[in-house]
């Protein structure tokens, strides 16, 4: 089975040789990585040169959906896997990935937990996502984390890649896409690490705007898959019972690590 890695890029010097490097540490022999850079004026095309073993083109887009779906497109992978230039895959989580795909020939997208980390790779958080439900995902809003979310080759044929006109919650709106044909199902272990810093899309106030917008208009898109039977506010607070859990597990579980970057970061 072969594992394709897509990854865009645009002058991210500074963190996509990290990245390079959590997927060539991989125990998994047969992965293929693509970069799709566009059009970087950082040293992000001098430091892809090191790396022989890359396939990467280096040109303008319209934006990071564009330059996803020319990298989906070239993949060749039985498996493909999203990777941003600024985020990070666990040791062996490749491995692990490939493992339940062949466990589960029924499942075509697999997401897992991912770290939430800062611009030097310390672990802030960890952040545990719910098993996959299509209604929770239309209703409550993007729930499952794209670092840590892998799809067999099938999905795209069937669905057809990114919307091009969402430059901030593609992800979530290909998530359901995905979600109303094939089966997904989680793995309950840390794949990644998603990093936050101040260069990055989510951190610009400009950029969570957009991402709200783009969001309701998805949630108006989809909004007659609601798909639930018990009466409007049983879902509601079922709903809210699953979000809440996971926010407050999730947060059991990293009070450790919140505790520990905050004394070193006061």
């Amino acid at each position: 089975m072969k594992l394709s890695i897509v990854t865009p890029s645009f002058n991210q010097a500074r963190f996509i040789e990290e990245t390079i490097l959590s997927v060539r540490r991989q125990s998994y022999p047969n992965i293929e990585h693509i970069i799709v850079d566009g059009g970087s004026t950082d040293g992000t095309l001098e430091i892809l040169r090191k790396y022989n073993h890359l396939i990467w083109i280096s040109e303008p887009d319209k934006g990071q959906s564009d330059a996803l779906n020319k990298g989906f497109q070239r993949a060749t992978g039985d498996i493909i896997g999203w990777l941003n230039a600024d985020d990070t895959y666990q040791q062996n989580a490749v491995e692990t990935v490939l493992d339940f795909f062949s466990e589960h020939p029924e499942v075509a997208m697999v997401y897992g937990y991912v770290n939430i980390v800062d611009e030097n790779g310390e672990v802030i958080r960890t952040r545990y996502s719910p098993d996959f439900d299509l209604g929770l995902l239309i209703r409550g809003g993007h729930c499952y984390v794209q670092p840590v979310t892998f799809f067999r080759r099938v999905a795209f044929d069937e669905v057809g890649y990114l919307d091009t006109s969402f430059h901030e919650a593609m992800d979530y709106e290909f998530f359901i896409r995905v979600g109303q044909r094939f089966q997904v199902k989680r793995i309950p272990k840390i794949l990644g690490n998603y990093r936050t810093h101040s260069q990055s899309k989510t951190f610009s106030g400009s950029t969570r705007e957009r991402g709200r917008r783009e969001r309701d208009e998805i949630l108006r898109r989809y909004a007659s898959l609601g798909l639930s039977t018990s009466p409007r506010i049983v879902t509601f607070l079922k709903d809210r019972l699953v979000m809440k859990y996971y926010k407050y597990y999730g947060g059991f579980r990293s009070f450790p690590n919140l505790v520990s970057y905050y004394l070193k970061h006061r």
